[in-house]
């Protein structure tokens, strides 16, 4: 439903609630008395009154968590930061290791993501991480794996690998010991576990992350 609809739709649910009641002292004592009335010697609020609010009160509810994202939990992948700030191009969403050394090879900085074929939240990033780290790759930037963890292979080569070497997954269960996907270690130095803008369908904004930390790693 459309903001504006919602907003017409609580107005005409509120203004019923209070066409409910005698006359607009009763309305206003309505929404002042205390949930221990009893003890203060008013007359009780009629069961269709309450009624009314706890209905107004859940509308509001169900209306900001879908605007605000409240309920993104469900159905999506895990984020550390859930209100990021999209498109900004600056690291919000991965985490610093502390004082970790930049893992390399061949000098460059190796960029890791772990996931599985089955996993929706691996699929939905599946191509645009594959994409941008083989645009810096094909810059000599950088060194990159995405393993496929249930199939062993490195989905960055036109091979078909069929295990994940062991010394990649002892660096898979460093840094995520819960074993959860999909996990992005970038350098051993910033590590993600999930989509940073999966809730708002963001891929550009988690290119534009991937960058930022790549570029991060360069400057060491």
């Amino acid at each position: 439903m459309p903001a504006q609809n919602k907003i017409i739709y609580i107005m005409a649910l509120c203004k019923s609630v209070a066409e409910q009641s005698k006359s607009a002292y009763q309305t206003k004592k309505l929404l002042k008395t205390s949930v221990f009335i009893q003890f203060t010697g008013e007359k009780k609020m009629k069961p269709l009154a309450i009624a009314g609010i706890a209905i107004v009160a859940v509308v509001l509810v169900l209306i900001v968590g879908q605007t605000t994202g409240m309920f993104a939990l469900f159905g999506n992948s895990p984020n550390p930061n859930p209100n990021p700030n999209p498109n900004t191009g600056e690291i919000k969403t991965f985490v610093k290791a502390g004082n970790a050394a930049v893992c390399t090879e061949n000098s460059k900085p190796v960029i890791r993501l772990f996931s599985t074929t089955w996993c929706s939240h691996c699929v939905w990033i599946k191509d645009t991480f594959d994409s941008t780290m083989k645009e810096q790759i094909a810059e000599g930037k950088i060194v990159a794996y995405h393993w496929d963890l249930d199939t062993g292979d490195n989905t960055l080569t036109p091979e078909i690998e069929t295990k994940v070497p062991d010394s990649e997954l002892a660096i898979y269960n460093q840094f995520n010991p819960s074993n959860s996907i999909p996990t992005f270690v970038f350098g051993c130095e910033y590590s993600r576990v999930g989509n940073g803008y999966e809730a708002q369908k963001d891929l550009a904004s988690e290119k534009a992350e991937f960058i930022a930390v790549i570029n991060e790693l360069l400057k060491q």
